[in-house]
């Protein structure tokens, strides 16, 4: 098997390729959506159908209700981050015929490419799979105009070990600029390496560009979600937006990544 990231970026060139020959280069959340509900699958049963033959044999009113489930059950298990991921299926309401050929286009592009083979193997994990799909997805005129500037694997990595040494469960980490939340992901790998339990920490992550975003299906898959707090950067004051957990009253800021110990209930900023 390739490695991880040259899978993920594989993965990445297939969808943008699919979506753009099939609709267009006008709504990227609908295939980045597509990505993200598959990459939240998994198999049910190792001896039942195999769930990649299934989606290359679908027609497209199949895998719009394929993905209408998917999004379903993650308003359900997730209920504090569906408002968030809603433009990832909200289109599925009244879907034009454009929208629905490129999603099944990009899902049959990106299952050949070996999508449920990456997001089945652990060493995923370490991948900012969804990251490399906004990415490759995104207007270059767009993210220049939003001052988004992608920060790669390595400098990702080498920023979490700089200032992840000796981080202790309970304490905070906050990515004030997430955009698709691969430092997060490369902070949690550091943990991981350290032998701590990234849910056993407190996530942070603010930007002005939250919805929709990559970030929020990235943290479920990577398994730092069940302590992560959200916020767009549109007022003076955050809005909390995951489940609610203390914040950081002190810090050690590197580069976009803040670890601080949790400041008490009464300290929090109230929400607007």
């Amino acid at each position: 098997m390739p490695c991880p990231a040259a899978h993920a970026a594989k993965i990445a060139q297939a969808a943008a390729s699919a979506w753009w020959k099939t609709h267009g280069t006008s709504r990227d959340e609908i295939p980045l959506g597509v990505v993200a509900a598959l990459a939240l699958t998994t198999r049910a049963d190792p001896a039942g159908p195999d769930p990649a033959s299934l989606i290359l044999d679908a027609n497209r009113d199949e895998i719009a209700a394929l993905l209408r489930r998917i999004w379903t059950l993650f308003a359900i298990t997730r209920p504090e981050l569906s408002i968030r991921t809603g433009p990832f299926a909200e289109w599925l309401d009244d879907p034009s015929d454009a929208q629905l050929d490129g999603a099944r286009a990009t899902a049959g592009a990106v299952i050949k490419a070996g999508q449920l083979k990456l997001t089945a193997d652990r060493r995923a994990q370490e991948v900012d799979l969804l990251g490399h799909v906004y990415q490759e997805l995104r207007n270059p005129r767009a993210g220049k105009a939003r001052g988004e500037v992608y920060t790669p694997t390595g400098l990702a990595l080498a920023i979490a070990r700089m200032t992840l040494t000796g981080a202790e469960p309970g304490q905070s980490i906050c990515d004030p600029c997430a955009g698709t939340g691969g430092l997060l992901l490369a902070a949690a790998r550091e943990l991981r390496s350290q032998g701590t339990d990234p849910s056993s920490m407190h996530w942070y992550a603010a930007d002005i560009d939250l919805s929709p975003s990559p970030a929020w299906p990235s943290t479920c898959t990577y398994g730092i979600s069940a302590r992560t707090s959200w916020w767009a950067r549109r007022t003076r004051s955050p809005r909390p937006t995951g489940q609610p957990g203390p914040y950081p009253s002190r810090s050690q800021h590197s580069n976009g990544t803040t670890r601080g110990s949790p400041s008490p209930a009464s300290s929090r900023p109230s929400a607007c």
